[in-house]
Parts: structure tokens; sequence; C-alpha cells
């Protein structure tokens, strides 16, 4: 199996807008192309449809296996039809919205999806559709939801007592996604311009649709990724942040020339390791910083041990910030005991 590093510098010059197609072209007909790891990098971190679209756009899909070929574009053909039905349905959700003058703003993989950022709608995998809302109006749009045929999935107790950056996710069986919105969009962090106030304020419309601005998309692309998935604490690339974040600068040529914060700042540096872009205010990585971070991708019992050793460390972290909260609130306690077989099921999943 090839180590992380060479699928890293292959799924990057695959999806890559700077990379030499010539030079990927050798390397797709090099025997020693690891194609399986490929597969598995690319679905881990959901970007195997823009795979292959980067690779159809090249003209060097014929370079794969057949296959392989056959393989990516089934989940091409299933993540286009998705993404056809997320717009409909998005379509939908506006009409409602401007029906009760919503102050609203689609986030994330579904305001690039309506905003027009891809060439092909099959390259960005979306799970739920994520949506601002403006707070006086956060709990009567979530009623006017449910109105409309849409279900509150059922909260654990934990979210009685620590509020969520969305209400629960809302569900129907009449569209494909689930619904989330967002009364703010990090549970525990702050950034100038994401509030969800500022995001409303500064939003643009495209084609009816009302979407954050590509500055505004940019920095939530990052930071969703450093504190929402921490991303700051495993310090490593997330595929389909950095595919995002080359679609947004393609597309885009307003993105502030600003001293970024060290979260985005930290992201970029990594970034700019795999792909050619430059970035105004990434900075530059270290010399050691490099050397340790290519160490570890190419040593690949090394890197898992780290990924197991950080997701146990963050697992803890999270474990203590509940311990305060078990032992301060009569209530949490209780509801702790009574929910404590899906609570002891988590636990040994996570250490045994």
């Amino acid at each position: 199996m090839a180590n992380v590093l060479h699928t890293y510098r292959l799924i990057s010059n695959i999806l890559s807008y700077s990379s030499e197609d010539e030079l990927l072209k050798h390397v797709l007909e090099h025997k020693s192309t690891d194609f399986d790891s490929l597969v598995k990098v690319g679905s881990a971190q959901l970007v195997l449809p823009a795979i292959y679209c980067r690779l159809k756009h090249k003209k060097l899909l014929n370079r794969l296996p057949e296959d392989l070929q056959f393989y990516l574009n089934e989940i091409a053909c299933l993540n286009r039809n998705r993404n056809e039905a997320i717009l409909k349905q998005s379509s939908e959700l506006v009409k409602i919205f401007d029906a009760h003058n919503v102050n609203y703003c689609f986030l994330k993989g579904t305001a690039l999806l309506v905003g027009n950022y891809f060439e092909d709608i099959a390259e960005r995998m979306i799970g739920d559709i994520d949506i601002a809302v403006d707070k006086k109006q956060l709990n009567m749009v979530f009623e006017l939801l449910q109105n409309n045929g849409y279900q509150a999935t059922e909260q654990t107790f934990g979210s009685t007592f620590v509020e969520h950056k969305h209400l629960p996710r809302l569900k129907t069986t009449h569209y494909i996604a689930a619904v989330e919105l967002h009364r703010k969009l990090f549970i525990n962090y702050t950034f100038e311009g994401l509030s969800t106030s500022d995001i409303l304020n500064t939003k643009t419309t495209h084609n009816g649709f009302c979407i954050p601005s590509s500055n505004t998309l940019f920095n939530h692309c990052i930071l969703n990724f450093q504190k929402n998935d921490m991303g700051d604490i495993y310090k490593t690339l997330n595929f389909r942040c950095s595919y995002d974040i080359e679609v947004l600068k393609l597309k885009s040529l307003n993105l502030k020339n600003e001293k970024r914060n060290r979260y985005i700042q930290s992201y970029l540096k990594l970034h700019t390791l795999f792909f050619k872009t430059k970035f105004p205010g990434s900075g530059h990585i270290s010399n050691w910083q490099k050397k340790y971070f290519f160490f570890l991708l190419k040593n690949n019992k090394l890197y898992k041990y780290r990924l197991k050793f950080l997701n146990r460390y963050n697992y803890v972290k999270i474990l203590f910030s509940k311990l305060y909260l078990f032992f301060t609130k009569y209530e949490y306690r209780l509801n702790a005991w009574n929910d404590r077989h899906r609570i002891f099921s988590l636990l040994r999943k996570k250490f045994l």
C-alpha cells in the first residue's frame, strides 16, 4: 500500500486547477500507483465525485483501470442526482421563506451549490442543508417548516444543558436532505464576520438564493473544519475543504488581502504544501513543520496511531467538559443515569 503522502499528492494534483496534467498522466499510468489507497482516502474525505469530475475535465479518466472508471462514474451520477434533488428542495425552502419574510442565508456546501460555484454539480458531496436564520425568527421558522412536512429529530439529553449551534435537525419524507437552522456557526468560538447577524448583513443573492459573500464562504469553510471538525487538533489536510477554497479562489476575485487569524493561516500553510494556489495572508510553513508533516504521512502506521491517539485525546476533553455538568447539576446526573446504556456503548466503541 502506498504511503499517505503519495496518495495526498495524487489527490491534490487531480483536484488542483494549477497542476501539470502531463505529469499527472504519467503518475496515473505508473504501475506503482495505488488506486485502492486513492479510493480509500477519497471516500473518507468525501471527494470521490470531485476526483471523477476533475479527471474527466482533464481528459485523464482513460488512464484509470476500467473498473475504477465505472465505479467513480456511478458515484458521481448518484451524487449528481442527489444534488439536483437538493437544488429542488432548496428552491422550495426559498418559496416558504420568501412568503413569510424570513431573513435567511444558505451556508457551506449548499451555498456553493446554489451559488453555481461548480462546473458540474456532481463535484460536491452535501449532507444536510445548513441555513443561518435571524435569531428573532429562529423558532418561528422551526415551527414553519414543521407545518410544511418536516419533523424534528430526537435529541440527546445534553442539548437541554448545552446550546448547540443549530436547532434539532428537520427531516421530511418529501425531500432528500435534512435541514439545520443555525443560531450560530460554532459552539465555543467566535470570529469577526462569522456571527449569524454578520452573515445576514453581508449576504448576496444569486438566482433568488441568499448566500454568504465569497470571503465569508472562504473563512467559514476553513474554520468549520478547524473548529467544528477539530482540524486544529489533528493538524492535517481535509480535501473537501481544500477543494472548496480552490473553487472559491478560481471563481471569485474579491478575496480580501487581510491578515488572517491563526486557524485559517495554519490550514493554508498545509494547503499550500499540496496545492500551488497562493492565498493572501497565508504565511509560510517552517522547514521543520514541513519535514515533520511529511514524515508522518510517509509512515502509515505512525500516522494511523497518531490519529487514533488524537481521537481519544479529543474524546477525553469532551468527557471532562461533561463532568462539570455531571457534578454541578442534579438534572444532568439523573438524565445521564437514565441514558447510561447509550453512553456506555459510546465509551466502549471509543476506548475498547
